[in-house]
């Protein structure tokens, strides 16, 4: 993913990234998905069951954006976990990352 895409996540969730440098922009992308999306999971998990919730909340958060996760820890401080091997946590879906809220 390139500074251009964490930068329309930052912006989809109204969040200023003018002083930010691309590491700490990145950062704060990441965290505020992961947090997300364990929020949802938490509130939706209750009505319709772990895996559900999981299901809704992933279609909801990332897959409307065309983003996808390699793993989520929700246990302590939210954070998205790399794929084994590499530094990476986010892949796109498609070219263009949804940038409108």
């Amino acid at each position: 993913m390139t500074k251009t895409d964490y930068q329309k996540i930052l912006s989809y969730y109204r969040i200023p990234f003018d002083k930010l440098s691309a590491q700490e922009q990145k950062q704060k992308a990441e965290s505020i998905l992961s947090t997300k999306l364990c929020k949802c999971i938490k509130a939706v998990e209750k009505k319709a069951g772990t895996q559900n919730a999981i299901a809704l909340c992933t279609a909801s958060v990332f897959g409307k954006k065309g983003l996808k996760y390699y793993d989520v820890s929700c246990k302590g401080k939210a954070r998205l976990l790399p794929r084994k091997g590499t530094r990476q946590m986010l892949s796109k879906t498609r070219k263009n990352i949804a940038s409108k809220k």
